[in-house]
């Protein structure tokens, strides 16, 4: 018997069943991706489908109020703390959200913009910011970046050299102001500013849809985004107008 033979057409034959077993496990390989894939698809037209859903963190979901507020057909109503949301921190979608309220002003919807008073504001900064010399040093040497884009943005003919924490916050105080009358006032939205803490921020349009947001610590300013298209929760919202005594607040 011709052993070697044997043994060589034994490993081709061996070889050739493990070559068939590798290709079954590639289509079942594929054939479960495909499935998981569908499944994954799946999940995420239900996740989307639902009334209320999670958007993320402060800024991210900027750019769904963006869209919200796009979609105003009659009236707009926003609730919120800082009438200048992510100025600082992101000026593209700050620039992307005031343009859309703009828009729907000019279009005719109604626009009613409900933000806390410039007390309260400041109150709010020295909780975001630096209010001491150690503090602004540490920050800003981990900030630089960021803090010469909002001066190139707004402030270009201030050094960053120039700045203190006094300072920055002042120069984020004024371009709230500035912009409550340019952006919004200017523009035919109505503004009026309450003597309160806003810890709960509404965008809500056509009393149909919302998009609002929770802040997690007064301490800290990361808040948290959801949408809600419940009718029941949206009327919740709205009614919030009430809370903040809009009738014996200021308007301006």
């Amino acid at each position: 018997m011709d052993w070697s033979r044997w043994l060589n057409e034994g490993s081709l034959g061996l070889a050739v069943v493990a070559l068939i077993l590798a290709c079954f496990q590639t289509w079942e390989a594929r054939k479960q991706t495909k499935r998981l894939k569908s499944h994954s698809d799946a999940l995420g037209l239900i996740t989307e489908s639902l009334s209320t859903r999670y958007l993320g963190p402060f800024p991210e979901y900027l750019s769904v109020v963006t869209d919200l507020v796009s979609s105003a057909k009659a009236e707009l109503l926003i609730v919120v703390g800082n009438p200048t949301p992510a100025y600082f921190s992101n000026p593209a979608l700050w620039i992307d959200y005031v343009q859309a309220v703009e828009k729907k002003t000019r279009s005719g919807v109604s626009v009613r913009l409900i933000c806390m008073a410039e007390n309260q504001r400041r109150q709010r900064l020295e909780q975001q910011f630096p209010t001491s010399n150690e503090e602004w040093e540490k920050w800003l040497n981990d900030h630089t970046d960021q803090v010469m884009e909002f001066l190139k943005f707004r402030f270009s003919e201030i050094k960053i050299s120039e700045l203190d924490y006094k300072k920055f916050l002042e120069l984020l105080q004024t371009a709230q102001r500035e912009h409550l009358q340019q952006s919004f006032q200017y523009n035919g939205v109505e503004v009026i500013q309450i003597p309160e803490m806003v810890t709960v921020q509404v965008w809500i349009v056509d009393k149909a849809r919302a998009v609002f947001s929770i802040q997690t610590l007064p301490t800290n300013s990361l808040s948290h985004g959801l949408f809600t298209s419940d009718p029941h929760f949206v009327s919740a919202l709205y009614s919030m107008t009430e809370v903040y005594g809009v009738n014996n607040a200021s308007r301006s």
